[in-house]
């Protein structure tokens, strides 16, 4: 499959384009940044109206996948997963 891909360069970035209305079909959120982690920008993201979009957490090592869904994450991945496998999680939660 082929994506589109658009980089913010922190949660607050990602943020940002999400109050701007701009489109995504989905967020592939890092762990780890600066100021806000994806954990916060999660939560701020569900503050915003009409926000649908699934998120998925890029994470340093394997989480517990039960605590994430809860969470509202739609899946996870690490930075040691497959190609193969990360493609499947993409094309899983992409609109067709």
């Amino acid at each position: 499959s082929k994506y589109e891909i658009t980089l913010s360069k922190n949660g607050q970035d990602c943020l940002n384009k999400i109050r701007n209305k701009e489109e995504f079909d989905l967020i592939v959120i890092r762990e780890e940044m600066e100021k806000l982690d994806a954990h916060k920008v999660l939560i701020k993201l569900k503050q915003i109206e009409e926000f649908d979009i699934p998120v998925i957490l890029l994470s340093e090592d394997k989480e517990d996948k039960k605590k994430l869904l809860k969470e509202g994450f739609v899946d996870a991945f690490s930075k040691a997963t497959p190609a193969n496998t990360l493609a499947k999680i993409l094309d899983k939660h992409t609109k067709k």
